[in-house]
């Protein structure tokens, strides 16, 4: 081996080694609204609107659930710098939470913590709490979204906050059906109830909706007797 190429493979091998870039979670409404527990708008710790859940208006936020307030605003999307888009001016006051209240993902736990919605973690993970977060500047929204691999969370807008809430709204109504046709009695019109609502719950949640469906057929006992078709 010549001593330039051995002095060449000793330097690469002192250079800090570079992983596979990291690919963050983008704010998806849908998937957060099936996974939330709560949603709710809030502002300087208080809540405004409650959208889902028990929390009301006026109400101030849960300690657990003060942090997701706190998590940085991303920067601006480097994309709209390139194409000479003027950047909107964000104050970051008003936000949307999607939630979720429920056990943690450790073994043995008894007491429920307060996690983002779609992107659960605990312990707490700003990076990753941060896709449940929407950011609301007059009547429109922001978001985060990794507009560029590998990089960063950049705020992208992402539409109107009453297309937003009725976003929401049809999650919820779709979520309160399939929780209505998971409690019928008789197995085989609780299958034939789910099966009717499973594409529309897999469209709107993603696998999140699948699981949950092939989670209710399965204790509808699909596989152990024909549906009913009348």
């Amino acid at each position: 081996m010549s001593s330039r190429l051995l002095t060449s493979l000793l330097t690469l091998s002192l250079l800090p080694q570079m992983g596979f870039a990291e690919i963050l979670p983008s704010h998806n409404a849908q998937y957060s609204t099936w996974q939330a527990t709560h949603i709710v708008v809030v502002e300087e710790g208080k809540v405004l609107e409650s959208w889902k859940g028990n929390l009301k208006a006026g109400d101030k936020l849960p300690k657990g659930a003060v942090r997701f307030t706190e998590i940085p605003k991303p920067g601006p999307d480097p994309w709209r710098k390139l194409s000479g888009e003027p950047e909107p001016v964000i104050t970051g006051k008003r936000m949307v939470l999607f939630l979720s209240y429920e056990l943690p993902f450790e073994e043995g736990a008894k007491k429920p913590v307060w996690m983002g919605a779609a992107h659960q973690s605990h312990p707490f993970n700003a990076i990753t709490a941060a896709a449940d977060v929407v950011w609301v500047e007059g009547d429109r929204v922001y978001s985060s979204s990794q507009s560029m691999n590998a990089g960063g969370y950049a705020l992208q807008e992402n539409g109107g906050v009453a297309a937003l809430k009725q976003r929401v709204d049809i999650g919820l109504a779709l979520q309160t059906m399939f929780h209505d046709a998971k409690k019928e009695t008789d197995d085989g019109r609780r299958a034939e109830r789910i099966v009717v609502l499973a594409p529309l719950v897999d469209k709107y949640a993603g696998y999140y909706g699948k699981d949950n469906a092939f989670e209710a057929l399965g204790r509808a006992g699909v596989g152990r007797q024909p549906f009913r078709t009348s």
